[in-house]
């Protein structure tokens, strides 16, 4: 797989689901790189990215900035989008709330 970039959307490559996962972060050394889920299930917090099929989704969603994960890289499927800069922004705002950094 090529080096992942941060304002792409991944499957999860795992035999049981093709779950969206918003790229965040990864140092090239090391073999985890840190995602966030994306889910159908939309609640109108200040930590969500609203997404849908400008970003290349099939569907409207959100990016749950709640929960974010370590997985490896391996663990990282197909291509599913990318976000447009003014979701990159967005996605920047819900991290700071979620993770209570102050800018």
């Amino acid at each position: 797989m090529a080096r992942p970039q941060r304002a792409q959307v991944l499957s999860l490559a795992h035999e049981l689901c093709d779950l969206p996962l918003q790229f965040l972060r990864a140092i090239p050394i090391l073999p985890n790189v840190t995602v966030a889920a994306v889910t159908g299930m939309i609640r109108g917090l200040p930590t969500e990215v609203p997404l849908g099929r400008q970003q290349g989704l099939a569907r409207e969603c959100v990016l749950n900035c709640d929960n974010l994960f370590t997985i490896p890289k391996a663990a990282l499927g197909r291509y599913r989008g990318e976000l447009d800069p003014e979701s990159v922004a967005r996605l920047r705002t819900a991290l700071m709330i979620a993770l209570d950094l102050e800018a």
